[in-house]
């Protein structure tokens, strides 16, 4: 991931002045994905010129990552918090294991985004629009406005390692991260979201197991991944994560500052 041998500049001079860093945020018990999510990266990134880290807890050998061993497992923000205080890097691009990459990236318009964030003083860039924008600001990005679900994003995002750090709480889970996160955020500005999609991937692992469907997608990648660790989601409990996408999109349709309040209220 990191032999690179043709480069667009403005990727040459963002990689050469240590400003960004690809972080694959993970654990010791999901290592099971790392062959899987590392080598698509590879395949489908070939050309990454920013160096690229693997959080874990023990240390491991992972080709084209530096591994960051942080020792026993305290949880997903516990982990991350520790992790950046090894990174030299001003800005973080968030990875997670489970998202497996299906489709080719454009190393320079993730540049080009970067390079955008950083001109413009920015915190935090979700590069895929999920959910999308909900202020106006160019035909690239959208601001992310204070109220906003998943404002603090764990997905494909790009972070100003100092805001990042300073959202998160030790005792919380990503999924946690994002809700509380989101609140806390509203202290800062400089929150943008892509208008259009930057990484093409699969989200493989629902409750600890693969999603059927997402199964069926890596396989049409050529790889017949190892079921043993984890096993496969029940035909009810993939239903169950439908229902929650519907739910997802159907709050996408709400003005930003009510989102909050009817998460609430639909969920707790």
């Amino acid at each position: 991931m990191l032999d690179v041998t043709e480069r667009d500049e403005t990727d040459i001079a963002a990689a050469s002045r240590g400003e960004l860093a690809v972080l694959l945020v993970s654990c010791d018990r999901y290592k099971d994905l790392w062959p899987l999510c590392t080598e698509m990266m590879h395949r489908f990134w070939p050309d990454c010129p920013y160096p690229a880290y693997l959080v874990c807890n023990q240390a491991a050998s992972i080709s084209g990552f530096r591994t960051i061993a942080v020792g026993p497992d305290r949880g997903w923000s516990a982990n991350l918090m520790r992790a950046l205080e090894e990174v030299d890097e001003e800005f973080v691009l968030l990875f997670l294991e489970d998202l497996i990459l299906e489709q080719p990236v454009s190393t320079k318009r993730v540049a080009h985004l970067f390079n955008w964030l950083k001109g413009a003083s920015g915190n935090c860039l979700r590069m895929n629009p999920s959910p999308p924008p909900d202020g106006a600001c160019n035909e690239l990005v959208g601001i992310a406005r204070k109220g906003g679900l998943y404002r603090a994003s764990t997905v494909m995002t790009l972070w100003r390692k100092s805001v990042l750090s300073a959202l998160l709480r030790d005792d919380e889970s990503a999924w946690e991260f994002e809700i509380r996160g989101s609140e806390r955020s509203d202290e800062f500005v400089g929150f943008y979201a892509a208008h259009d999609k930057t990484f093409s991937f699969i989200n493989t692992i629902a409750r600890g197991k693969w999603g059927r469907r997402a199964l069926r997608r890596v396989r049409r990648l050529g790889v017949d991944p190892d079921l043993t660790a984890r096993g496969v989601l029940s035909h009810m409990a993939e239903w169950k994560g439908r229902l929650f996408e519907v739910r997802s999109t159907v709050l996408a349709h709400f003005p930003a500052r009510w989102r909050r309040t009817i998460r609430r209220i639909l969920i707790g």
